[in-house]
């Protein structure tokens, strides 16, 4: 009868280890966060036809961009929790800061959205500012 030998604890951890959590990788999730909230922002307003000036829109928007942030990460081994943190955060500054992108250049943004969309953004917000919450703070 032959018997296995033995593996320690460690190897067998090592395998499906995650790499190291550095600067460019805190980055690269961030920025994979904000790419996430603008395709959530797509769907929502081509597909769901929910408007941006609905109260809940903003939360929806983050629940499904760290939905779609957490699964794309998991893929590209972004697993940890400094990664998932790095996610929401990159979703949160694109929510609060994108409608600067708005101002900048409103043209393609009606052509990727919708001219409702950007008449409603600028309307709604001032250039150069942070949107928390509807409110503008100028910067």
């Amino acid at each position: 009868m032959k018997i296995p030998k033995r593996v320690g604890r460690d190897r067998i951890l090592a395998n499906g280890k995650t790499p190291p959590v550095t600067v460019s990788r805190i980055l690269m999730a961030m920025i994979l966060g904000a790419l996430c909230l603008i395709v959530a922002r797509y769907l929502q307003i081509a597909f769901l036809d929910i408007k941006p000036s609905v109260p809940n829109a903003l939360i929806f928007e983050l629940g499904m961009a760290g939905v779609m942030a957490f699964t794309i990460g998991g893929i590209v081994r972004q697993k940890s929790f400094k990664h998932m943190v790095g996610h929401m955060a990159g979703a949160a500054l694109a929510a609060m800061t994108m409608h600067n992108a708005v101002w900048l250049a409103p043209d393609q943004f009606a052509m990727v959205f919708s001219q409702d969309f950007v008449d409603q953004i600028l309307a709604a917000t001032d250039p150069m500012s942070l949107n928390i919450a509807g409110t503008s703070i100028t910067i």
